[in-house]
């Protein structure tokens, strides 16, 4: 951790709090009991947020808490001295900073280095970028210290609150992140999991008949998974910065998603592209091989978001789901390994726990 290597070269740093050593020094001898206890005890169906937090804890994982506001994931934590807020957006690439904060922090080639970052490798900078790329002083997040994170420094426009900046993809794969949505909890690691502690989460998930859906990371854009709209199959955004499930209305017309044009109201994004969205009605969604509810859904021209066939590349998904759906579904997403976890179905769970039907298998 810390320098790299190479001379004149720097790697993005996760570390505990030095108060928070004691923990770290107990993983190892813990690992080995939580594999033992994960084959035994899936998680309770009546209280999964408390026993997966104390198992991924037990499995080197740091929990920080985060606040739902405006139906917006937000991080409290401590740069430069001050309290700021940040937006964790899972539909966000890029992490970035909101200006004037960050306007004096040195890029990689001001400060005549090179940063490796383990995920994206070697940054110098970035050419999609509107603002500059710039090397993050230290974050303190509920204990964790995060330096040298590589983010973007620009103006993001107003929204119903005062944000500091955005925490995007980048951020949440470079730190092993587990989000739980319903929860409100953000989990990361200071290293990478080794096999052994992500077969103990995938068995913990499974065996609690969590049904897993795939995830594809789209750089500059997001994580994606497969979907089904009306039996078409489509590709969705996981966006938490989005309060609501939205589709292109090209995709969505292509599905026989019907929509009334006096139910037409306008959303703003984070850097102030507006469009206009039409409730749709009744549709059919499965993420993966799963179907969710959803009571509400939006459809408009997304093309200025990158979404949708009329995008400059149509090919990254067709809508996003937001933050009302992944609640509802009491998503958790893990960056680390790829997978989105959908809560156990109603009806499924009770006919495994009584055996009077067989649940699907993970």
């Amino acid at each position: 951790m810390g320098y790299a290597a190479r001379l004149n070269s720097f790697s993005p740093v996760t570390s505990i709090a030095p108060t928070r050593s004691s923990w770290r020094q107990t993983r190892a001898a813990a690992l080995w009991s939580a594999l033992l206890l994960s084959s035994l005890f899936p998680l309770a169906a009546a209280d999964t947020k408390g026993m997966l937090e104390r198992r991924l804890v037990t499995l080197g994982y740091y929990p920080v808490s985060l606040e739902n506001y405006y139906d917006k994931l937000i991080a409290h934590g401590v740069l430069e001295g001050r309290l700021r807020s940040l937006v964790v957006d899972t539909g966000w690439g890029w992490s970035t900073m909101a200006e004037p904060l960050g306007r004096a922090w040195p890029s990689p080639a001001e400060r005549g280095v090179a940063l490796v970052d383990p995920v994206f490798g070697v940054l110098t900078n970035l050419a999609s970028a509107k603002g500059k790329l710039a090397l993050l002083p230290a974050l303190y997040l509920s204990g964790v210290v995060f330096s040298n994170q590589p983010v973007i420094v620009q103006k993001l426009d107003s929204l119903p609150f005062q944000q500091d900046g955005v925490l995007g993809v980048d951020f949440l794969l470079r730190n092993y992140a587990i989000l739980d949505c319903a929860g409100r909890r953000l989990y990361i690691r200071d290293r990478p999991p080794p096999p052994e502690t992500r077969a103990v989460i995938i068995k913990s998930l499974a065996l609690s008949r969590f049904r897993a859906v795939d995830l594809k990371l789209r750089r500059g854009l997001g994580v994606t998974c497969g979907a089904t709209l009306n039996g078409q199959p489509i590709t969705l955004l996981l966006d938490s910065g989005s309060a609501f499930t939205m589709l292109d209305r090209h995709s969505a017309k292509a599905a026989n998603v019907a929509w009334s044009s006096k139910t037409r109201s306008a959303v703003q994004g984070f850097r102030g592209r507006h469009t206009k969205v039409y409730e749709v009605s009744r549709v059919s969604l499965a993420l993966g091989d799963w179907p969710v509810t959803v009571p509400a859904m939006k459809c408009g021209d997304l093309s200025a978001w990158n979404l949708g066939p009329k995008a400059k590349n149509p090919a990254l998904a067709d809508g996003l789901i937001g933050m009302s759906e992944l609640t509802r579904e009491g998503a958790f997403i893990d960056f680390g390994a790829g997978k989105l976890w959908l809560k156990p179905d109603p009806v499924s769970y009770l006919r495994a726990e009584t055996g009077t039907g067989a649940a699907p298998s993970q």
